[in-house]
């Protein structure tokens, strides 16, 4: 009661919202795939032990609390499609080191780096989505659901190619979500909608 929504033909017609929706679904693929299949990822290259793959990623969980704080802070001083769009290119270039490399030192430094950019993608798309929907429940509902199927979806491709390529060219896959995060961010960015 008091809290005035946005009638939902007004979101649903809302190319923004569709574009933030995008890079949530995006997101969510890569995050839950570094969750699922990274370990396995990089025992595969042989270039560390379960125990220290398994270390690294929970090291990662701890650099993602850093970057959400760090985008916390930077948040008040740039705005939330600039945010999103360094955090999508950091957590591009991140990527990309580490399906390149097999040098333990530059591995560990990719990941901490790509958890760390990929921190602040998720709160900041919803609060940049915020003056889109107004308060609706339906439209955090249906941003929130398009995020899902991204980290529903995603894994699940990941994991047939792997059948059929091997783990690393599926994680090679990944490319392609991390490429349409920057292009969806740099829409975003474009856009000349008020937040």
């Amino acid at each position: 009661e008091g809290i005035v929504q946005t009638p939902a033909s007004t979101f649903l017609k809302s190319f923004d919202f569709y574009c933030i929706g995008l890079i949530l679904f995006f997101y969510l693929g890569v995050e839950n795939c570094i969750n699922g299949w990274f370990v396995t990822y990089l025992q595969e290259i042989g270039v560390m032990s379960e125990a220290f793959a398994t270390n690294l990623v929970s090291v990662t969980w701890f650099v993602i609390m850093i970057g959400r704080l760090t985008t916390g802070y930077l948040s008040t001083k740039f705005s939330k499609k600039t945010l999103i769009l360094i955090n999508c290119i950091g957590s591009t270039f991140a990527f990309f080191l580490l399906i390149s490399t097999k040098s333990i030192v530059l591995i560990t430094i990719a990941i901490v780096a790509l958890g760390f950019f990929l921190a602040g993608i998720y709160p900041t798309s919803i609060a940049n989505a915020s003056f889109l929907i107004k308060g609706s429940a339906s439209g955090m509902a249906l941003l929130l659901a398009i995020s899902a199927l991204g980290g529903i979806i995603t894994p699940q491709v990941i994991g047939w190619i792997a059948d059929s390529l091997g783990i690393v060219g599926a994680i090679s896959f990944l490319i392609i979500n991390v490429a349409l995060m920057v292009v969806c961010a740099t829409i975003n960015y474009r856009r000349k909608v008020i937040e």
